[in-house]
């Protein structure tokens, strides 16, 4: 799911009750506000390739994709502690 910023989250279409988590498209053909609990019963078959995921200002995370690229171009650049400190725990041989 892609992640969009918003610094206020709606209500969810569905239940009317819950924060919503996302914009997806529904089981029943529209596309809604979801909670995660909506979501999980609501949520049409490609809600997770087709939806949004709300996010606070700020606090996007990187695609697999952007972060290999970032870790390719740190190594290629020389600069090894960037490389270290995008990978984190993980094992480089996973984005190379």
């Amino acid at each position: 799911m892609k992640q969009v910023e918003r610094a206020e989250f709606p209500l969810c279409d569905i239940c009317r009750g819950a924060t919503a988590m996302c914009d997806a498209p529904s089981i029943y053909g529209h596309w809604g506000y979801m909670c995660p609990d909506c979501f999980a019963t609501h949520a049409g078959p490609n809600a997770d390739a087709l939806g949004f995921e709300f996010v606070l200002p700020g606090a996007k995370t990187r695609s697999e994709d952007s972060l290999a690229k970032e870790i390719r171009d740190a190594v290629y650049a020389g600069d090894f502690d960037l490389v270290e400190e995008l990978v984190g725990d993980g094992d480089i041989a996973e984005f190379l």
